[in-house]
């Protein structure tokens, strides 16, 4: 007896079941034939007897258990399947063979099943895939953004220590520029071949001691995952330096679009600050801060807000000498008043930075301008922002957000959100029609003018108290002295006055 397994034909034999055709199994089958054959494997055909019929499997293949590749009839479909204990399956999972029931049911394919035809099978083309066939209109964002980064390679300046080197995963290609000792690159991924922008930080040199502060900060921001958060490529030192690759800047900047000339709507400010409150909440959560939030920092890509640059900003020599002995980072108009003040970064502090980009996103300007950055500190510092007042001639802004602006922007910490989750929360309440409530006014007790009425008043109290106490001191004074046992003898007591009625003496007449 044959060790190869048995195949056998669960349709009925001849004489059974005639009157079952091709519509009654495509009813049982759910109106859909399915075939058991194997794409790509060549099909035997078997001797044309009754009863069970058996193939050979293909000879670089044992056909065993379940394993076992179906058989196959005249017409190039299977001849059954495994014999198993049990009835036949049907329904669905019937297979069907050849014989009177691989007859084709009306509107359906003719000819031998997809699955067993000859030559390559179409390839499916999926969305946005590598199919070669692009659909019409312009090429995708993040294609022109690594043209346009492409386009801005000039030749790199003689003996430059960078180009050709690889840095981490990247191979550094092109010169971009130099900004204060900082060096920009277009690079190559090692390993995914992606374009990046690089930004390499020489750790030796006049910025030395600035750059190895931006490496500790920088470091640990960029490698925070946020999906509004432009998230590094690679991020670390290599030999004497401190690098950052990003993808290129697709997009437009918050600040391109508003020199349009066209404030933000509300729908597109709550959208913004949304991502970017979420961006700053996964910075902050890990005890970080982006110390530079500003409509230059904020790109629109796709309907979404993008917050890049976390943990780059770099100081500025003008402003040393405001803070007391940090450094103030950020963009004039857009620094907290305690950075200023003390150079203290927190979460409060980019929210301040947030609360101004969305003040200038409707009103087409900062709340503090002037040409002179140092004098815009200084008013930053000694000046609350107003309330947001929009556009001449444009719509009003709805009060809602004018509330939420004012949270963003309070002076100090106590009458700011200090944390994104509040924000976040606020501007769920607006979609469900919540307006939210502002915080109490903001009265710096340092500051504040004394009232008149009131200070008048104080003085007089201060007086009368004062005179009071000078009484009780000389009372108490006076009963000493006078329970006193200490006597103190009177110094006119010894004294006489001398006798002036006695004639005086002649001269040259003896004394008497």
């Amino acid at each position: 007896m044959s060790d190869e397994p048995e195949f056998v034909d669960h349709r009925p034999e001849s004489g059974e079941d005639e009157e079952d055709s091709a519509e009654d199994l495509s009813a049982a089958d759910g109106g859909e034939l399915l075939f058991a054959e194997s794409a790509g494997e060549a099909l035997s055909g078997t001797s044309g007897t009754s009863g069970a019929r058996t193939r050979t499997p293909p000879p670089p293949r044992s056909a065993s258990g379940r394993h076992a590749r179906v058989g196959s009839g005249s017409r190039g479909r299977s001849s059954g399947r495994l014999k198993r204990r049990g009835p036949p399956p049907t329904g669905r999972h019937a297979r069907v063979s050849s014989g009177k029931h691989s007859a084709v049911r009306p509107g359906s394919r003719s000819g031998p099943h997809p699955a067993s035809r000859s030559g390559p099978r179409p390839q499916a083309r999926r969305p946005g895939g590598d199919s070669g066939v692009r659909p019409p209109g312009p090429p995708p964002a993040e294609h022109q953004a690594a043209a346009a980064l492409m386009a801005q390679v000039k030749p790199a300046p003689e003996g430059d220590p960078y180009v050709n080197r690889e840095l981490g995963p990247f191979k550094v290609e092109g010169f971009l520029g130099m900004d204060r000792g900082e060096r920009r690159y277009v690079g190559t991924h090692t390993e995914s071949k992606e374009l990046a922008l690089l930004r390499v930080y020489p750790l030796k040199g006049s910025y030395a001691q600035e750059f190895a502060k931006l490496a500790v900060r920088g470091e640990r921001a960029c490698r925070v995952q946020h999906p509004q958060l432009a998230t590094a490529l690679g991020v670390g030192k290599s030999g004497d330096c401190f690098f950052v690759g990003t993808a290129p800047p697709a997009g437009k900047l918050l600040s391109e679009l508003l020199a349009e000339g066209e404030p933000l709507a509300p729908d597109a400010l709550k959208t913004l600050l949304t991502d970017v409150g979420g961006a700053l909440g996964a910075l902050h959560q890990r005890q970080l801060v982006h110390a530079n939030v500003s409509p230059k920092t904020i790109r629109l890509h796709e309907d979404r807000w993008f917050l890049h640059d976390p943990g780059l900003s770099r100081p500025r020599a003008e402003f040393d000498f405001l803070s007391a002995g940090g450094e103030v980072l950020g963009e004039p108009g857009f620094i907290a008043p305690e950075t200023v003040d003390s150079g203290e970064q927190t979460s409060a502090s980019d929210l301040y930075a947030l609360g101004c980009v969305a003040w200038t996103a409707l009103s087409l300007k900062p709340p503090f301008t002037g040409d002179d950055p140092v004098q815009v500190l200084l008013d930053q510092l000694n000046v609350d922002v107003p309330p947001v007042a929009g556009v001449e001639g444009k719509a009003p802004v709805p009060d809602d957000l004018a509330v939420l602006v004012g949270k963003l922007c309070g002076y100090t910490p106590a009458v700011r959100y200090g944390a994104a989750r509040e924000l976040l929360s606020d501007l769920k309440g607006l979609e469900r029609g919540d307006v939210p409530a502002p915080f109490a006014s903001d009265l710096r007790k340092d500051e504040e003018e004394p009232d008149a009425e009131k200070l008048g008043s104080g003085r007089a109290l201060v007086i009368v108290l004062a005179g009071l106490n000078v009484l009780a001191l000389g009372a108490l004074f006076l009963v000493f002295l006078r329970y006193s046992s200490v006597t103190y003898a009177d110094p006119l007591e010894s004294f006489s006055f001398p006798d002036l009625t006695a004639p005086a003496a002649a001269p040259g007449d003896p004394a008497k």
